[in-house]
């Protein structure tokens, strides 16, 4: 089995990436192939308990008062600026869920959401 690096091996809480608060890891495997195809950070309580106080004080600020519409719409500019880069593949994903990459579009956000191709 060989690893191949795809994402990073840290956390994304309050707009920063971290280690996990123990410093540990868990390889992704492929069921059909058993191959690692990553390795990400493993929460615990105290990671999940500051995702969790940086959403509500997401919630409690300007996002909450949002309209779904306005929500909506910065996702989707959220959205075209991941495709621009690069950072959303849907094939990519398809891969990672055993997924045709139509389906992996729509898991990720949806046709008529997100502009993926076919």
């Amino acid at each position: 089995m060989t690893t191949t690096a795809l994402m990073r091996k840290q956390l994304f809480i309050n707009n920063e990436w971290r280690d996990a608060a123990g410093g540990k890891t868990l390889e992704v495997v492929n069921p059909a192939t058993e191959e690692v195809i990553a390795e990400v950070a493993s929460a615990e309580k105290a990671d999940v308990d500051a995702a969790v106080a940086s959403a509500r004080a997401a919630l409690d600020g300007p996002w909450g008062t949002l309209s779904a519409r306005e929500r909506g719409t910065l996702i989707w500019k959220l959205g075209e600026k991941l495709l621009e880069k690069g950072a959303i593949n849907p094939e990519h994903h398809g891969r990672r869920t055993h997924r045709p990459t139509r389906a992996s579009a729509n898991c990720l956000g949806g046709s008529r959401i997100m502009p993926f191709g076919e």
